[in-house]
């Protein structure tokens, strides 16, 4: 019985860790992947919003600029 207690202990102990190991890793990679994501995504629409701006804006200042110095000219 005692034996019988022990093996079940030990099998227990065994499965726990390797499972525990398993979805910890899993979770981790998981969380990981997703917040990577996230901010790569986040840096990208960030990125692409302020040279959008910045662009449209260096844009229009150039044609305004050339427009009137063409009408004075």
């Amino acid at each position: 019985f005692y034996s019988f207690i022990h093996s079940f202990i030990h099998s227990f102990i065994h499965s726990f860790i390797h499972s525990f190991i398993h979805s910890f890793i899993h979770s981790f990679i998981h969380s990981f992947i997703h917040s990577f994501i996230h901010s790569f995504i986040h840096s990208f629409i960030h990125s692409f919003i302020h040279s959008f701006i910045h662009s449209f804006i260096h844009s229009f200042i150039h044609s305004f600029i050339h427009s009137v110095i063409h009408i004075y000219l």
